[in-house]
């Protein structure tokens, strides 16, 4: 995972936040920057929280920081994925008042 992260910072258009308890990783944030012609926003590809200190509003600190440095940069719009199975990412992301935008399908190819 180490080697992983040091990958990502080398990026200037991801952005990795980490949250430690006693220099104990406990859950980080990997995010990336988007700008074009028309818009910028952040896009949220992974939040992780160790399950023992799930619940506790770690994702929302890290959800909102995200947040704090896209408007001090003049960005317009967070977005992110879910799992349609991961109710309570689902519950976190209305909570914060997300909403859907539109839908992703698949299909197994056999």
């Amino acid at each position: 995972m180490k080697k992983e992260f040091l990958e990502i910072l080398k990026d200037k258009k991801t952005l990795l936040l980490v949250v430690e308890e006693n220099k104990k990783l406990i859950g980080y944030m990997h995010s990336t920057f988007f700008k074009n012609i028309y818009r910028k926003l952040g896009y949220i590809g992974d939040i992780f929280v160790l399950k023992e200190f799930r619940r506790k509003g770690i994702a929302t600190k890290l959800i909102n920081e995200f947040i704090k440095i896209l408007k001090n940069k003049r960005y317009e719009k967070i977005t992110l994925s879910v799992n349609i199975k991961n109710k309570n990412a689902i519950h976190l992301y209305e909570k914060l008042r997300f909403h859907i935008q539109h839908y992703d399908f698949e299909k197994e190819l056999k």
